[in-house]
């Protein structure tokens, strides 16, 4: 009898414990909360966006090569610095015989890169790399204007749910986004402070319970204009601290009055300072047709055409979406497919 009563007890304190563990809130699943506002998606908000291009634009593709020939032969960089300074030297003996005996000093300036170009070739390939990068991957910096309740055809309306809203987006693109370190920095370059007009365009959105469909639009993107801020204002500063332009960059990554020197001693004929004009005029000349190729490849604005979609969310349920979250766009640039993402929040 005792036993039994024990058996009792102990069944009866462990229907106890496990019913006080199966209300304990953390054990259950969340349930959200009956909404009984729906979302209004009306507002301003900031939004950014990222894009990835399925290829490089094939008009990028001759910069990238000129960048790349720097270091792409088996006697780089020390041949690549040779043949632009002997480009840039005066007519005459001394630069005809320069240039027979280009690949002989180049061997010889090799043993010699270290005191004259130690940061040339990683330099070079860090440019290169980085222009490459943000020719297929860059970011913009946005404004969504939302007005719900736009008069649009009545079937369209009819098929939402009950809470469906529909409305107008005005986006307006105000700025470029480009990663740096592999994606774990990024410098924003904003239109306004350089005199540039905001990039927009318009659309349809509906809200349909918490997703937020925007229709297929266009906005013309100054792809030139993107390369060559994206260079000057992430990828050079990233390679040489300080630097905002190829030629400033050039120059700390090769000591011209050095190479002068080692080029006079082997040659024999002309003097250091003869030399080091003619380096130094080079790396200004290749500076020059870098960017004069990116200038050339397309005047006008190239198309980013797009839809999107995204999750509306209203923290507090009191009406106001709040934030726009797991946005992703999908089209093309200039008919190059994209993947992409955006997020934004209520300004």
């Amino acid at each position: 009898m005792t036993n039994l009563r024990l058996a009792s007890t102990s069944l009866l304190f462990i229907s106890v414990i496990v019913a006080a563990c199966t209300d304990d809130p953390a054990t259950q699943p969340p349930i959200d909360p009956p909404r009984d506002i729906p979302i209004d998606p009306s507002g301003h908000y900031a939004v950014t966006s990222s894009f990835a291009l399925a290829s490089v634009p094939a008009p990028a593709t001759e910069v990238l090569a000129e960048l790349a020939a720097a270091t792409d032969g088996s006697d780089d960089p020390s041949r690549y610095l040779i043949d632009l300074m002997i480009a840039k030297l005066p007519e005459g003996p001394t630069r005809t015989y320069a240039t027979v005996v280009a690949p002989y000093v180049a061997a010889y300036l090799n043993l010699r890169i270290a005191t004259v170009a130690p940061k040339f070739m990683d330099g070079a390939r860090a440019l290169s790399n980085g222009l490459t990068r943000i020719a297929q991957r860059f970011g913009t910096s946005e404004t969504f204007a939302i007005e719900a309740d736009a008069a649009f055809d009545a079937d369209e309306i009819a098929s939402l749910s009950s809470d469906g809203r529909v409305g107008s987006l005005r986006r307006a693109i105000v700025g470029f986004r480009f990663d740096l370190h592999a994606g774990r920095d990024v410098a924003e370059v904003g239109f306004a402070p350089l005199g540039m007009p905001d990039l927009t365009g318009d659309t349809r959105v509906v809200l349909d319970g918490e997703t937020l469909v925007f229709d297929r639009h266009t906005i013309a993107l100054p792809y030139t204009r993107l390369l060559r801020l994206g260079f000057d204002f992430a990828v050079i500063p990233d390679v040489v601290p300080g630097a905002h332009d190829l030629a400033k960059a050039l120059a700390e990554l090769v000591d011209c009055d050095q190479l002068g020197v080692v080029v006079s001693d082997w040659i024999g004929l002309g003097s250091p300072s003869f030399y080091a004009t003619g380096c130094k005029l080079g790396l200004t000349a290749l500076a020059s047709r870098i960017y004069d190729r990116i200038a050339a490849i397309d005047a006008a604005a190239l198309p980013l055409d797009a839809g999107g979609e995204a999750w509306a969310v209203d923290v507090n349920g009191d009406g106001p979406m709040d934030s726009i979250t797991r946005g992703t766009w999908t089209g093309d640039f200039a008919g190059i497919a994209i993947t992409s993402s955006f997020e934004g929040s209520r300004r």
